[in-house]
């Protein structure tokens, strides 16, 4: 649990959103689904080939207005 101002962590995420405004990064398909549950639609979605053709990626990303970026899954 996270607890008072000083965490690191909330203060990177406050200087992030003084920077970027109201952006956020979300990684992995949890995180995709519950932002599309709240109703919020992402700018971008990036996601591997792999997961894309998968059952659960079909799923999730049929929900997106606009279909994802494909991006290399090489590490």
């Amino acid at each position: 649990m996270v607890v008072g101002r000083s965490n690191e962590t909330l203060k990177a995420i406050r200087r992030l959103r003084r920077r970027q405004g109201d952006h956020a990064l979300l990684e992995g398909p949890h995180l995709l689904a519950e932002a599309l549950a709240t109703g919020l639609e992402p700018e971008s979605v990036l996601a591997t080939p792999d997961f894309a053709a998968s059952a659960s990626g079909r799923s999730l990303l049929g929900r997106l207005r606009r279909p994802p970026l494909l991006v290399d899954d090489a590490r």
